[in-house]
């Protein structure tokens, strides 16, 4: 078992002590095949570069800064796979616009036998490699697997599910009608979502499978002002819905949440308060499951959401030392199409790996894997966890108590939440971290 190593920094002209370097076992377990590199962090490519190469000449040098890519930049292939519903089975969805039912349009009234076999076909044909060990990656988006977050546009999915219960029940009440339609909508959904976990991970063992954005905190700035809160917390209530998840977490074997900012952030100083409640919700159904811990991994992109405009640094640094903090095993940086479908948003692009990513991703990496030679022996990553003492008004105008470019050693946070919001998550950092030691 690790000994934990307690080191103690003040960061420059503050009055905050951090609990800095904690170590976190991990294990490296060989399929076969190509893996991802052996380091306690990396940097994963998930954007379509090669379009810029071979429609613009625009070519993206990611290994001079070690990051890690598929052969050729494709969005599939050795390291990282993505499939959407499109192409992995017979999913069951409504068409946005019109309405229509698709493959059965609510999961209760879906072919799951004739999804599994498709799927399986589908796998087979997407990873050829039966000892494919790179990071398995399913992205659904049209429902979700609890009846109360199925919200707004995804409410169709609520009303066609009661409308079932109706036709084939038709005297029970309306009460009666949506408890039925409830149990019956979850109890299909975990059976769709589960079924496809498993066969993944038998057909292709080696690989890091898990649902895009699950866990989700549902801690966006336009959330917190509708609910009125004052923290980037995730609510009890959340978790509480995590907590009914436990099925989802226990058939992953990996996580991967999102973690992607909205430019609403230029303007506030608290990105990295954002991404840590997701990474720390994100720990902490992981560390509730009765399995073996499983790698994390954030889903992150360069440009904010809702934009073309790529990331401030201080956004771009805060968000990746916030998810290597916390102890995950890397992060994947996704690109969508539009990214990469003009020779200007591809020269954007590159002009921001080389100036800005770039360089501080592999610094990132570099200290992290010499903070897991000289604290963990080579067996472990380094994991920060911080103490407030107290605030003053610099502080909270500050977002770093160091500079952004002195790497992972010194990641130093500075809360600018309410004392009740930064006290909550002071204390999910701690009960985090004993979760580590007591597991490596």
């Amino acid at each position: 078992m690790l000994q934990p190593l307690l080191l103690y920094y003040m960061a420059p002209n503050s009055r905050i002590e951090f609990l800095l370097l904690l170590c976190l076992g991990q294990a490296y377990i060989t399929h076969g095949g190509p893996a991802l590199p052996d380091r306690p962090f990396n940097i994963v490519w998930n954007v379509p570069s090669r379009k810029c190469a071979e429609k613009f000449g625009v070519e993206f040098s990611l290994d001079e800064y070690d990051i890690v890519s598929n052969p050729g930049q494709e969005w599939n292939g050795t390291y990282v796979t993505i499939f959407y519903e499109k192409n992995l089975g017979l999913s069951p969805k409504i068409h946005e616009q019109t309405g229509q039912d698709i493959n059965g349009g609510i999961p209760q009234r879906a072919d799951i036998d004739a999804h599994l076999a498709k799927a399986t076909d589908d796998i087979y044909r997407l990873i050829p490699d039966a000892d494919y060990q790179g990071l398995g990656v399913i992205d659904f988006k049209p429902w979700r697997p609890l009846w109360k977050r199925n919200l707004e546009s995804k409410s169709i999915y609520r009303t066609k599910s009661e409308d079932l219960v109706r036709q084939k029940s038709p005297h029970v009440s309306e009460h009666e009608v949506t408890s039925m339609a409830k149990v019956a909508f979850e109890g299909a959904a975990r059976a769709w979502m589960g079924g496809i976990l498993s066969l993944v991970k038998t057909l292709r063992p080696g690989g890091s499978w898990g649902f895009y954005l699950f866990p989700d905190c549902y801690n966006s700035p336009s959330e917190i002002q509708l609910r009125q809160g004052s923290s980037y917390d995730c609510t009890e209530e959340v978790k509480s819905d995590n907590d009914r998840l436990q099925w989802l977490w226990e058939g992953s074997s990996a996580l991967y949440p999102n973690i992607y900012l909205t430019n609403v952030f230029k303007t506030l100083p608290s990105s990295e308060q954002f991404v840590r409640a997701r990474v720390a919700e994100t720990f902490r159904v992981m560390g509730g499951r009765q399995s073996s811990a499983i790698p994390v991994y954030p889903y992150l992109r360069l440009r904010y959401r809702d934009s073309m405009e790529c990331l401030t640094k201080v956004d771009m640094v805060s968000a990746i030392q916030e998810a290597a903090g916390q102890g995950s095993a890397g992060v994947v940086v996704w690109g969508a199409s539009a990214d990469v479908s003009s020779k200007e948003n591809c020269l954007s692009l590159r002009d921001y790996v080389t100036t800005t990513f770039g360089p501080f991703a592999k610094e990132m990496m570099k200290q992290a894997a010499e903070c897991g030679r000289r604290e963990c022996s080579n067996n472990g990553r380094c994991v920060t966890a911080y103490e407030m003492l107290s605030l003053d008004t610099q502080m909270k105008t500050k977002r770093f108590g160091t500079d952004v470019d002195d790497g992972f050693q010194r990641v130093v946070q500075i809360t600018h939440e309410s004392p009740v919001g930064a006290e909550s998550q002071e204390q999910q950092s701690h009960k985090q971290v004993g979760r580590f030691l007591a597991m490596s």
